[in-house]
């Protein structure tokens, strides 16, 4: 997918739109980047070089805690796959530098969507208000109607993030001179 509307659940009123960066950090945080390709920049040499990540199994867990009144969730990724494409001549791809910059730019994605329907939408397109309705269902009730508003606790929660990657194998190594 290359885009998606979003939409205010109480009054059904479209709030924006997601174009497909934020569709690949969406589906870092629902569990669905199966299959997906992340294209990774690598400084090598003084040259941003490429490499191409695909993920074959990957899973998202979500942890949701109130404490001092304050939501907290903790979201993490993992991710298992494949290099299938890479630019780099001397670096290894299962070194911690790549796996580092594969981790680094799940997060980023994540990140920025998570901020982009927090403080430009203030609605929670994650259903993370369900994560609180297992664990604090009287708290649940009282903000149910009200997590996804302009002024809802949706915008104030606070939502760390962390990836974790492993990388099976390497398909393809490109070497080629400039």
């Amino acid at each position: 997918m290359t885009g998606a509307a979003v939409f205010r659940g109480g009054d059904d009123r479209m709030v924006g739109w997601l174009g497909e960066y934020d569709l690949q950090g969406y589906n870092w945080m629902v569990g669905e980047a199966k299959n997906g390709v992340l294209h990774v920049g690598i400084e090598e040499q003084g040259r941003q070089k490429t490499v191409v990540f695909e993920t074959d199994q990957m899973i998202t867990n979500v942890h949701y805690e109130r404490e001092n009144g304050q939501d907290r969730f903790k979201v993490s990724i993992e991710a298992k796959g494949t290099i299938v494409e890479s630019w780099l001549e001397e670096l290894e791809l299962e070194g911690a530098k790549v796996k580092k910059a594969i981790e680094e730019k799940i997060e980023k994605q994540a990140n920025d969507i998570v901020r982009k329907t927090q403080e430009e939408f203030q609605v929670d397109i994650f259903d993370f208000i369900n994560f609180i309705k297992h664990s604090d269902y009287p708290y649940w009730g009282k903000v149910k109607d009200t997590w996804s508003d302009e002024d809802g606790q949706y915008k104030d929660a606070q939502i760390d993030i962390s990836a974790s990657v492993k990388i099976r194998h390497q398909m393809l190594q490109e070497n080629v001179d400039y």
